[in-house]
Order: C-alpha cells, then structure tokens, then sequence
C-alpha cells in the first residue's frame, strides 16, 4: 500500500485515459497524494467480449460490431470492483459509474463496496451514480481535480489543504456529486446500427433516419437516454446544438467534446470553432462510447449556471 490518501476509480464510459489522468495530477501537484483508475465495461458482438481496457483494438471492435447480427454491453462484474477496490493504493475511494439508468454499473459498485468493506473495515468507499455517460464524467474530473484554476479558487491547493486535513473523501465526493449535479449533456448520431440491434432504438427508426440523412440529437433524462429533436446536415445540426446549449443554461467556462470515428472528429471541430468559452476538450471516444455513438457520432458535456 502506497502513501496515496485517494483513489478515484470510474468505469470506462469516462473517456479519460489512466495514464493521462495520472500524468496531469502529477504535474499539478496532486500525483502523490490521489491516484486514477478505470474499471471496463464489455462490448458484446454475437456472444463474444471484448473488453474496454487500454489494450482495446478500436477499429477492430467497430468492424466487428458491423457485422454482427446482435450487439450490446455488459457492466463491469462485482468482482472486476472488488478487485479494483481492494488492490486501491488507498483506502478512501470514490468511485464514479456510468448512469444506473442504462447499466448495472452502479448496482456492481455499490454490492462490490459492501464486499469490500466487510473484509476490510477500514476502507471508506463511496460510490456516485453520474447519471450520465462520456463528457459530462470528464468535466466533472476535470472541474475537481485536474484544472490548475477554477475562478478564484486554486485547485491543488485547495485539495492539498484538504489532504492536510485527511478530509480529501468528503471534499471530492462532494464536489464531484455537486458538479455532476451542475451539468448536462447532448449526445449526435448519424449511424444507429448497435443502438437498434441492442434494442435501444425501434429498426424503422433506425433504417429512415440513415436514410433520410437525419441527424439525432439526444440528452438523458432521470438518468435515461432521451430524444430531444432532429436536424438534417451536419451545420444545422451544430446550429442547433448552439440554441439547446445555451436553453440548458450552459455557463460557456468549459466545453468537454467525445467523438467517434473521422467524421466525429470533424463534427467536434465544428462544434469547439463557434465557441468562445476558456477551454475545450476534444477527447477520443474509447470503446463503450465508440459502440453507442458509433462513427460520426459525438457526446458534449457542459457545466451549467448557477
């Protein structure tokens, strides 16, 4: 066991790479005492696993995800968190998961908290349902840990402070819940393939909007999957993502932007040129988002006012 006070652990629909979160607290200052880990979901194409670790072969997933004639996901198992939280270089933990309203996630982490806390008492664990997928889980661990500024406010001094104190656990969870709480998200698609052989999506929803050259765009509601409106082209698509931002009550300080394939790409620059807000983040999708959104499609992720 390390000298670490924290560990934060999230399942792969945060975006964030291991080694980059890592690398970043280590170069503000933070890298001794908090320590960043993912714990994968699966991607299922006709019975077979892959998992989304980093070893994960992208492009091979989504070739594979093509032909398959049935396709889902599955939830980290108990035993993936158990593990995770036991070999932790810490014993106070928060941990983030994928909306409970579309995995079983969060039910995993919470059976595998109490596992984990009846071998070993002294651990503190506490697990958040994000509510939400890909961007918005980045901007809060950016909002909360990685930033070197937020307003007025110093970021690793104030979480120094608070390791200082032995309080990191509460002052996270806390802010990390609150910024959850003080975000929101639109996802775009152009492909529906997996979401329509998963079930998510009715077949004849699925064959006229890729048909018809139909943009969709979507956000969560309670924590569900949910249709907002449609636009047909890409630049009234982005148009509109504009106005439903801005109707949210997006504070424009930070912008957090997944994508998925060439095309996403090309959709997220679209979106972060008509931008003015401090900072954008434009992050590859790894493989859960990547089988959702499929190529083209993009998830944005923003801090709203208060």
């Amino acid at each position: 066991m390390s000298n670490k006070q924290l560990t934060v652990i999230c399942d792969s629909s945060c975006n964030f790479m291991d080694s980059d979160v890592n690398r970043r607290l280590s170069e503000i200052g933070l890298g001794n005492v908090i320590h960043y880990e993912s714990v994968p979901l699966s991607i299922v194409c006709d019975n077979i696993d892959t998992v989304d670790d980093a070893s994960l072969d992208l492009t091979a997933l989504m070739e594979r995800s093509k032909k398959a004639k049935r396709t889902g996901t599955s939830c980290p198992s108990v035993g993936s968190f158990v593990s995770a939280f036991q070999s932790a270089p810490s014993k106070d933990i928060v941990c983030v998961t994928i909306s409970s309203g579309v995995s079983g996630s969060y039910q995993a982490a919470e059976t595998a908290r109490d596992i984990a806390l009846s071998s070993d008492p002294t651990h503190r664990i506490i697990v958040i349902d994000s509510a939400v997928a890909g961007a918005p889980i980045e901007y809060a661990i950016d909002r909360v840990l990685l930033c070197d500024g937020n307003g007025d406010e110093n970021i690793p001094m104030s979480l120094m402070g608070a390791a200082k104190r032995n309080e990191l656990l509460e002052v996270v969870s806390s802010r990390l819940t609150d910024t959850l709480n003080h975000s929101d998200v639109f996802f775009r698609l152009s492909s529906f393939g997996n979401l329509v052989k998963s079930g998510r999506l009715p077949r004849i929803v699925g064959t006229l909007a890729s048909g018809l050259n139909i943009r969709i765009i979507g956000s969560a509601e309670d924590g569900h999957l949910s249709m907002v409106t449609k636009a047909k082209g890409d630049k009234r698509t982005v148009r509109e993502l504009y106005r439903l931002m801005a109707e949210r009550g997006w504070d424009e300080q930070r912008l957090f932007i997944d994508y998925s394939g060439e095309e996403g790409r090309k959709i997220a620059d679209m979106i972060a040129s008509g931008c003015a807000c401090a900072k954008i983040n434009i992050i590859p999708c790894r493989g859960l988002c990547s089988y959702y959104v499929e190529d083209g499609g993009v998830i944005i992720g923003f801090g709203t006012k208060r």
